[in-house]
């Protein structure tokens, strides 16, 4: 048995290797922020890192149904 947040599981959720016992979820309100040094918020590789970690994030709460 564990105890674990949606986006550390999903994977072995989705594989069967892990099963939610129940449907129940809990939001947690936390959030993460990401940081970045001023002048840096259009550098390229600063841009395709937000990019792909905002795909990452939708794309999670799409398998999980969350959006």
């Amino acid at each position: 048995m564990a105890l674990a947040d949606n986006i550390t599981v999903e994977d072995l959720l989705a594989s069967g290797q892990l099963v939610a016992p129940f449907t129940i979820r809990h939001a947690i309100p936390q959030s993460y922020c990401l940081r970045q040094k001023p002048g840096n918020r259009n550098s390229t590789s600063v841009r395709l890192f937000r990019d792909w970690l905002l795909w990452e994030i939708a794309s999670h709460k799409q398998v999980m149904r969350l959006a």
